[in-house]
């Protein structure tokens, strides 16, 4: 279940390179508020205290945002954008959700157990790194966790495998999620470039 967190916020009053430039230099990170039906507002929020808050109550938490002047929003992280080379925060959206009212969040997999497979020599195979899933914003998980400890060359999961609680995949049941194989072998590289080669040959 989603956390709920706190974050204070400053409304944008310029959009210029120079004022947004100056805000990023006092520490801030560049956001936007983004509500359906109405014009996003620009603001900025203490890039650590985003950070923090990331760490502590997850991608997916529920934050209230506030400003000083009494503004408030209950909202989702859409969206964080990087800067290039560094990979530090640069900007990001935050969605205005309902608590009463369902939402379609992309969930990323968390695949435990790795270790153990590749101990083996075998290849854990995953065919998407997030699902998507419905649920009401409070009930939305932060990961889905999938443990692969002990599986064998030609195991899989499905999304019939994948067990939530309380949110609703949007994937088909039979629709494959993780594969189990070996790595294949410089001779079977090699035979498949023979083949290729006889083929163009042809």
């Amino acid at each position: 279940m989603s956390d709920k967190a706190v974050l204070k916020f400053k409304t944008r009053e310029s959009g210029s390179k120079g004022a947004n430039k100056a805000l990023i230099n006092e520490g801030y990170l560049l956001a936007n508020i983004v509500e359906k039906g109405k014009e996003s507002i620009s603001v900025a929020i203490k890039k650590d205290e985003f950070r923090r808050s990331l760490n502590t109550h997850g991608r997916n938490a529920i934050y209230t945002l506030q400003d000083d002047e009494g503004s408030s929003y209950t909202a989702m992280v859409r969206d964080v954008q990087l800067t290039p080379l560094v990979s530090d925060f640069y900007h990001v959206d935050f969605q205005v959700v309902s608590l009463t009212e369902e939402i379609t969040v992309d969930v990323l997999i968390n695949i435990i157990g790795q270790d153990s497979v590749a101990a083996r020599g075998y290849i854990v195979n995953r065919n998407y790194d997030t699902i998507p899933v419905t649920g009401f914003p409070q009930d939305i998980p932060d990961t889905i966790d999938i443990d692969v400890t002990g599986f064998e060359v030609d195991s899989t999961i499905t999304m019939a495998d994948i067990k939530l609680d309380k949110v609703k995949a949007e994937l088909a049941d039979d629709e494959l999620i993780i594969s189990i194989s070996e790595p294949k072998t410089e001779t079977e590289d090699e035979d498949g470039e023979e083949d290729a080669d006889a083929t163009d040959s042809e």
